[in-house]
């Protein structure tokens, strides 16, 4: 078996040096170049005008819209107060809007309280009890109502809520919360 030969000062354990590898310009150098700033610009601002363009036609639209044209309120026992809300609701979506439920919430000096609306059936028992109620009372507003296209809805609501009838006289807000189904809440306050 033949040796091979050596070179002299070349020691056994060094492998030969290989030959020079090709690389490919954009890697050898630092040469590489970005696209055209005006390009780059332009593409960027396609972009923010179509996600802008996008955002607006799917912000949330509002369905409905209404007022609160009359709150009267009773005094009854235990510092409580029985109160009916007349309202204005309308309808300015395109479809039709269902009433899920009613609340009411009122804010005073000693605090936030909140109620849902009285049952429609329970108005004439209402009444009986407190007939000043019966001057200050539409047609009750009842959950499952349905509002159509561009068209209103005006009745009342029943609510009881925890303060004397001073406290709620001398009340920072009134506010109906109507909750539709699949569609976000609408608040009336005054």
């Amino acid at each position: 078996m033949a040796t091979p030969e050596r070179t002299p000062g070349q020691s056994p354990q060094q492998a030969p040096e290989p030959e020079h590898l090709l690389v490919p310009e954009e890697i050898d150098s630092s040469k590489w170049e970005m696209p055209p700033w005006g390009i780059v610009g332009a593409v960027l601002l396609v972009i923010l005008i179509a996600i802008g363009v996008v955002s607006y036609l799917m912000r949330p639209q509002p369905k409905a819209t209404g007022s609160i044209d009359e709150i009267f309120a009773v005094a009854m026992a235990e510092n409580q107060v029985m109160t009916t809300v007349k309202i204005n609701l309308e309808n300015v979506g395109g479809k039709p809007l269902w009433i899920r439920n009613v609340q009411g919430k009122v804010v005073t000096e000693q605090g936030e309280f909140t109620d849902v609306a009285a049952n429609a059936v329970d108005f004439p028992r209402y009444f009986a009890a407190y007939p000043d109620l019966r001057e200050h009372t539409m047609t009750p507003i009842k959950a499952e109502d349905r509002i159509a296209p561009r068209e209103m809805l005006r009745g009342s609501l029943i609510f009881t809520f925890p303060v004397s009838y001073d406290q709620f006289n001398n009340r920072k807000s009134m506010s109906v919360i109507i909750a539709p189904y699949d569609q976000n809440p609408v608040t009336l306050t005054k």
